[in-house]
């Protein structure tokens, strides 16, 4: 059925010319009957094109979280160990089978408060890489001793099987924020950086070392030191926070929670724990490790 351009009648199929006003009837000036399915088109047009920005949306939603967000919502291998000296935690490529591929390790902790205590006892905060799988271990960190009852508290470092050496451009006391870093910045050359600053007096060292590491591991650990061949007494320290807790791995920076982990629990010969160390918070990367016993 056919229109009139013109008034919109209805018109015969064969006619030239509209019998109601007169205008003519060629093809270019016909108007066909409305179809009923434009209306459906478009809806379906519409419809389609939402599911198409959904799909969008969805997909960068599931990029950020499994890209940005790994520590998160990404869980990755733990494992708790005993262990004579150390406390606190470890991350490596793979606990199974590591690799050389440790390149830089940071944390920040809080200078604990030691007790005074009649006899000899120690303890160390420090982040290092090392140490875990092998015997090579650069570290650096803080001391807090009681010897006859006379508290002391300095920083150092260590380059295993090296003394450590004593930092003496620093001075720390119960409650400074210490930040430390270990990084690789030469690895032709076996030539690492080592940091650490007093972030509440502003005291900074610096240096940098020539020193062959497997670099299996990053570590952020409270020991007791070993003196002469024996493990020392633990010092009766309150609590020690670390936090900003990162490493580079493989040429990935990311917190501690992005990497494999293993946990220290620091225990006597009795299997006995001398300290407690909390869970690794998700997003922050932090924990505590709080004294228990001496020995």
């Amino acid at each position: 059925m056919s229109y009139c351009r013109k008034c919109g009648k209805k018109t015969e199929e064969d006619a030239a010319y509209c019998s109601y006003c007169g205008e003519s009837l060629e093809p270019s000036l016909l108007q066909t009957e409305p179809s009923q399915e434009e209306p459906r088109k478009v809806r379906r047009s519409r419809i389609e094109g939402f599911a198409v920005i959904l799909f969008i949306v969805m997909a960068i939603v599931l990029i950020f979280v499994q890209g940005v967000k790994p520590d998160i919502f990404t869980s990755q291998p733990t494992q708790t160990l005993s262990s004579s000296s150390w406390s606190g935690y470890s991350v490596s490529p793979d606990l199974k089978n590591p690799q050389a591929k440790v390149t830089g390790v940071s944390g920040t902790w809080t200078v604990p408060k030691v007790t005074p205590t009649p006899g000899y006892s120690y303890s160390a905060a420090w982040v290092g890489v090392g140490g875990q799988f092998d015997q090579t271990l650069i570290q650096i960190g803080t001391q807090h001793d009681s010897q006859q009852g006379q508290v002391s508290y300095a920083v150092w470092y260590e380059l295993l099987p090296d003394y450590p050496v004593g930092i003496d451009e620093l001075t720390i006391k119960p409650g400074d924020t210490i930040t430390a870093e270990i990084s690789l910045t030469n690895p032709s050359t076996n030539t690492w950086m080592m940091s650490i600053s007093n972030v509440t007096t502003g005291q900074t060292y610096q240096k940098s070392v020539v020193y062959f590491s497997k670099m299996l591991s990053a570590e952020w650990i409270v020991e007791r030191p070993t003196i002469g061949r024996r493990f020392g007494s633990l010092s009766m320290f309150d609590v020690i926070t670390f936090t900003k807790c990162g490493a580079t791995i493989d040429g990935r920076t990311g917190s501690i929670t992005s990497f494999p982990s293993s946990k220290f629990i620091m225990t006597n010969r009795m299997n006995d724990p001398l300290v407690s160390v909390g869970a690794i918070g998700l997003e922050s990367g932090s924990f505590l490790v709080t004294f228990s016993s001496q020995s």
